[in-house]
């Protein structure tokens, strides 16, 4: 697996979908000690992240001053998907906008994902259409542990919320949000739109 990468002041472009400042698609292949900066990441369609496009499984990761942009799925850190436990992230003074499911971390993954120490700091997370939340767009959790958004500006037109969009299920301890939080219909602290099962 990749240890220890830095990309810096970097132009990333897919005509398509699926992009990302360090890959555009991973699987499982866990590379740990990511660090992007002055990063400028787009797709013409969906699944943009900041380090990652598409699926991923790594840890220990930080981007900075990144701007983001695509339609929908486009996110900070993961633009669609993530694998199993995440730990130790942070999106900071970045800009990330899109269409739909538009968030600072990533923006959907698998039901039995568990988070640590994850936050997004002084950055903006704006969807022109539903969903944008300061870490998640939609998703369901297992479990998130301390984690934050900060000094962050989150807008939708339909389900804005600090943490999430849209959440379903999940335990959360230590959780802290500190946002700015706008849409024309379901607007919340924590999430947009909340179910308890999905």
């Amino acid at each position: 697996a990749p240890y220890y990468n830095e990309v810096y002041n970097t132009d990333i472009n897919a005509t398509d979908k699926s992009a990302g400042g360090f890959a555009g698609r991973t699987d499982w292949g866990y590379p740990v000690y990511i660090i992007g900066e002055d990063l400028t990441v787009h797709a013409t369609s969906n699944n943009v992240g900041g380090l990652f496009g598409e699926y991923g499984a790594a840890q220990y990761l930080y981007a900075n001053h990144v701007t983001v942009t695509g339609a929908d799925y486009i996110s900070g850190v993961y633009g669609y998907w993530v694998y199993t436990k995440q730990k130790d992230a942070l999106l900071a003074n970045s800009m990330v906008s899109g269409t739909n499911n538009v968030s600072g971390y990533v923006g959907t993954c698998s039901y039995n994902n568990s988070y640590y120490n994850i936050g997004v700091y002084n950055s903006s997370i704006l969807a022109s259409g539903d969903r944008a939340g300061g870490l998640f767009s939609r998703i369901q959790l297992n479990e998130l542990y301390n984690c934050y958004v900060s000094h962050t500006t989150v807008k939708a037109e339909n389900y804005a919320g600090g943490l999430a969009g849209e959440l379903r299920c999940g335990s959360y301890y230590g959780v802290a949000i500190d946002a700015d939080v706008t849409a024309a219909q379901s607007a919340g602290g924590v999430a947009g739109l909340m179910y308890s099962y999905y």
